[in-house]
């Protein structure tokens, strides 16, 4: 079997020094920020499995739900 392509490559290369980077105050700010969207999208993930079910995660009642 013959190769084809006997190409070279090419590599850009940049200076770490000079990249930008997120401070720790940020990167914490973004994780908590993560988390707090976790623990919603739970919770959502809860009220919709809920409402296939046909009952309320608030009020634990047969939908249409809050029409007491």
């Amino acid at each position: 079997m013959r190769e084809l392509w006997s190409g070279k490559a090419t590599f850009f290369v940049s200076n770490q020094g000079n990249l930008d980077a997120l401070s720790e105050d940020k990167v914490k700010a973004l994780a908590e920020e993560t988390e707090a969207l976790t623990e919603r999208n739970k919770a959502l993930v809860a009220e919709i499995k809920a409402a296939s079910a046909g009952t309320c995660v608030v009020c634990v009642c047969a939908l249409p739900c809050c029409s007491r």
